[in-house]
């Protein structure tokens, strides 16, 4: 799956289209059962822009075949209007919402907490309790009514809960070792092993806004070059090598919502 294009503006219709062509998709894939119920993607993104929503980013899962795409896994990433200018959230983020769905039965419609931060451009996934993400079957008689409900949910959980927990981050300072063991366990995430040899290069500050050793600076440093990749660093062979970023939207997304639930952790930790 292609990484998801996360910006601040909203896209239009034509950009939606090239990124992630299954969200117009007119009916699912043939030979689903008739219990399957079948969620228009574009009608659901038309139903939250009336709502106040834009769509500022999307991306879809790989297909080998022209059928493939039309039907495949995709996501959208939207922002409500009274943020696309400000106020923004501590962090300089503003919420989003993440919106995944799917017309091969390969995923439930599924609504998720987003953050965006201005200063780098980062499409940031986060989870607080069970209140920051709704899962919506397919079969469900009263789909559309739980998607907005949940939408709406999710964006003031988001404002209610996320942004107290970005405070205390910026205020919670780490010491030299908890910084790297937080890299370290950073590289569990993304690798499944742990990778030492990836700790400097993660832990590294791309702009002098993320310098520093405060919780949210380290989370947010780390996950920049987890996803962006490029920093010089070895490979398990010794040999010199770029970090390879994270393009699959399913592994971006997460990533993100596991970096964000391991930064909490920290948080209550130390």
């Amino acid at each position: 799956m292609n990484r998801i294009n996360a910006r601040n503006t909203e896209i239009s219709r034509d950009t939606l289209a090239q990124l992630a062509p299954s969200v117009f998709a007119e009916s699912p894939m043939p030979g689903l059962s008739e219990r399957y119920q079948f969620v228009k993607t574009i009608d659901v993104v038309q139903t939250l822009e009336q709502a106040g929503y834009h769509v500022v980013g999307a991306g879809q899962a790989q297909a080998k075949t022209d059928d493939g795409r039309t039907y495949a896994r995709h996501v959208v990433r939207l922002q409500h209007e009274r943020h696309m200018r400000g106020p923004v959230l501590p962090g300089d983020t503003v919420p989003q919402i993440i919106l995944r769905n799917s017309h091969n039965r390969t995923s439930a419609f599924h609504l998720s907490a987003g953050l965006f931060r201005l200063v780098c451009s980062n499409g940031l996934a986060v989870e607080a309790g069970n209140f920051t993400s709704a899962r919506v079957l397919h079969n469900d008689p009263a789909i559309h009514d739980h998607i907005i409900e949940g939408t709406n949910l999710i964006r003031e959980v988001t404002e209610t809960t996320i942004a107290p927990a970005i405070e205390r981050m910026q205020a919670k300072q780490l010491t030299s070792a908890q910084e790297r063991e937080f890299g370290l366990a950073a590289t569990l995430l993304k690798w499944g092993d742990a990778r030492e040899e990836q700790v400097d290069g993660l832990l590294a500050a791309r702009r002098e806004e993320d310098e520093g050793r405060s919780l949210w600076n380290v989370l947010n440093r780390i996950q920049e070059n987890a996803v962006k990749g490029g920093y010089a660093t070895q490979n398990r062979a010794g040999r010199n090598v770029q970090a390879r970023g994270i393009q699959a939207v399913d592994r971006d997304l997460d990533f993100n919502v596991r970096l964000w639930t391991l930064g909490a952790r920290v948080l209550e930790a130390v």
